[in-house]
């Protein structure tokens, strides 16, 4: 059996202190992340779950390097965020709209730059599944958003990374609406799940169940193949 372990952060507040002033209240996030721990264990997956004042930028890149030091070919490495989502200057010039996405951490933003840092740590022959629900989260693995709803993006060479595939909540400059009883797209997400789904299945039948308002994204990274996309979900 491969090995599958995950990540899973819930925020339902940030540190005033690093947004000033901004508590950055998001009920119903402790509630997703419990939920989509609660499955993604259910199928086998050694999930750690952080909530609030554990998702540090200091505390996550140090799981996500261990996780990515201990898997290897075939194995899968699972990702779960819900929580607010930003954006800020691109600091680079890696953005066609001169935007970085941004992961709000408690102790401060997390850059879609930082978040490919850790992604080209990743074996290149490792299952990534990622779901980021929050605004702004179409490429906020760093990305550059192509037209078509299902691009297979080049944006990180193959080389550099894993196998990824990325649930988003909805596109970059958009919202991932919510509330105390959880975010509409994992909300979603929980409705559409089966124990015998696969990766492109769950996301069709999540997408079906979105309001007008909201449009989920789904986006790929490095050499996903068709093998990966009709595995069933968290195998």
């Amino acid at each position: 059996m491969n090995l599958r372990v995950g990540i899973v952060m819930g925020t339902t507040r940030v540190n005033p202190n690093a947004y000033g002033g901004w508590d950055g209240e998001c009920p119903g996030c402790d509630l997703d992340a419990k939920r989509i721990c609660d499955i993604s264990m259910d199928k086998g997956v050694e999930s750690v779950w952080y909530q609030n004042e554990e998702v540090t930028k200091a505390a996550f890149s140090k799981l996500f390097k261990f996780m990515a030091s201990i898997t290897n070919s075939d194995d899968l490495f699972f990702i779960y965020y819900s929580g607010h989502g930003g954006q800020m200057p691109d600091q680079n010039g890696d953005e066609i709209d001169g935007k970085d996405e941004t992961f709000c951490f408690y102790d401060g933003e997390f850059v879609d730059d930082d978040m490919y840092q850790l992604l080209s740590l990743i074996d290149k022959e490792v299952r990534c599944f990622v779901i980021t629900d929050c605004c702004n989260s179409g490429s906020n693995l760093r990305a550059r958003q192509l037209s078509t709803p299902r691009s297979i993006e080049k944006a990180i060479p193959e080389e550099f990374c894993g196998k990824v595939i990325h649930f988003a909540g909805c596109g970059d400059g958009r919202y991932s609406y919510g509330s105390e009883d959880g975010g509409v797209f994992t909300n979603a997400l929980i409705r559409s799940f089966s124990p015998e789904i696969t990766y492109q299945e769950w996301f069709d039948r999540t997408k079906q169940l979105m309001p007008r308002n909201q449009k989920p994204v789904y986006t790929e990274y490095g050499n996903v193949t068709n093998r990966f996309r009709n595995t069933l979900v968290f195998y």
